[in-house]
């Protein structure tokens, strides 16, 4: 099992994570890039903690990780027509 416990976290300006969802363009906006302790860089979103090990409901906003699905980070100036689209339609 790889160490998934967070060495460094450093600010995320102007980076999304991408994904599709019932065929339309998800974006997130990421927060901040966190280190783990195995090597793996990870883009961390504004949200509420899910799934197993949590307990309660717990309603505070914290950051988290993207969420696991097949989908991409890209830069503000890489994204395409429809991504802003998307992006503008979350905010």
């Amino acid at each position: 099992m790889s160490d998934t416990k967070t060495v460094q976290i450093i600010p995320a300006n102007d980076w999304f994570f991408i994904h599709e969802r019932d065929k339309k363009l998800t974006v997130h906006i990421i927060a901040a890039w966190a280190l783990r302790a195995d090597g793996v860089t990870v883009g961390l979103i504004g949200g509420f903690p899910t799934g197993p090990g949590v307990i309660g409901d717990d309603p505070t906003r914290k950051l988290i990780n993207v969420p696991q699905v097949r989908g991409t980070y890209k830069h503000l100036r890489d994204l395409t027509q429809a991504e802003r689209t998307a992006l503008e339609s979350t905010s």
